[in-house]
């Protein structure tokens, strides 16, 4: 299967308590990593890093760059692959990049480790980008964020893609609505609408994938999302529907006897569970 993209999105508000906003900052590079391990690649929105203080963004964008580069320092800077599309403004290397970050952002271009997406400037605004984002990913993390998290995320569930929203309470850089936390408010009434092959996974472990209140580290967490993601966006490709899982589903409705439906459902769900949480 070729590589998938997993866009993560989301910020935190910039009096977000420091203890939190680190906790869902290790998360997003753990997530990063684990994602890169499982096959996958990620999707990110590069543009300026704001910060609560001079150490703390509370935007992730730069955190997830960051994690892609670590995880090629640890391998001796081979990437063999893409590891993250990246979204930007045609200028933004001298409009919105730090110094720092614009040598990042060519470092790993130079490695072959990121395909780098253009947004001419006269189209660079909230609306263009959030759709080149979601046009450019095959999955999403929301983490914290407001309108525009949320406006990703129903966007994708549109399309029939899987969403992963994270409970952690961080606000959001805009204050400007619920974002992951309306996501996943959504998620708790209809799961199948945010992963159609494998929700019965998020049924048996949604309160384990805390990050509000941890019952497994951080790095447990960001491993058992990645390989929850990797499983449905595997099980969508082996389906192959024209036109989406959600169209197949409901195509699919009706069709299939439901004896058959449920015994498909319990054992790929029992397999799936098996070898995530095993």
């Amino acid at each position: 299967m070729l590589p998938k993209y997993v866009l993560i999105s989301g910020s935190a508000a910039p009096d977000c308590p420091n203890e939190k906003l680190e906790r869902a900052r290790q998360f997003v590079a753990a997530v990063t990593e684990e994602i890169i391990r499982t096959g996958n690649g990620v999707a990110v929105l590069a543009g300026r890093e704001p910060a609560s203080d001079d150490t703390s963004p509370t935007i992730f964008d730069w955190t997830v760059l960051r994690a892609v580069e670590q995880f090629l320092n640890d391998r001796d800077g081979n990437a063999g692959r893409v590891l993250a599309r990246v979204i930007t403004g045609a200028d933004s290397i001298t409009k919105r990049f730090s110094p720092e970050n614009a040598q990042l952002i060519q470092r790993l271009q130079a490695k072959g480790a990121i395909d780098v997406r253009h947004i001419e400037e006269k189209l660079y605004s909230g609306g263009s980008y959030r759709e080149r984002q979601a046009d450019l990913s095959d999955a999403l993390i929301a983490i914290g964020g407001g309108k525009g998290t949320y406006i990703i995320g129903d966007r994708m569930l549109a399309d029939g893609r899987p969403v992963m929203p994270m409970d952690i309470v961080i606000g959001s850089r805009s204050n400007d609505g619920g974002g992951a936390l309306d996501l996943l408010s959504e998620m708790k009434t209809d799961r199948r609408a945010f992963l159609p092959c494998n929700h019965e996974v998020v049924n048996r472990r949604l309160y384990a994938l805390s990050l509000e209140q941890p019952a497994w580290s951080v790095r447990r967490v960001a491993s058992t999302v990645a390989k929850i993601l990797a499983a449905e966006l595997e099980d969508i490709v082996n389906a192959n529907p024209p036109g989406g899982m959600r169209k197949f589903l409901d195509k699919m409705v009706g069709k299939t006897p439901a004896a058959a439906q449920s015994a498909y459902h319990a054992t790929r769900t029992a397999e799936t569970i098996a070898q995530l949480f095993e």
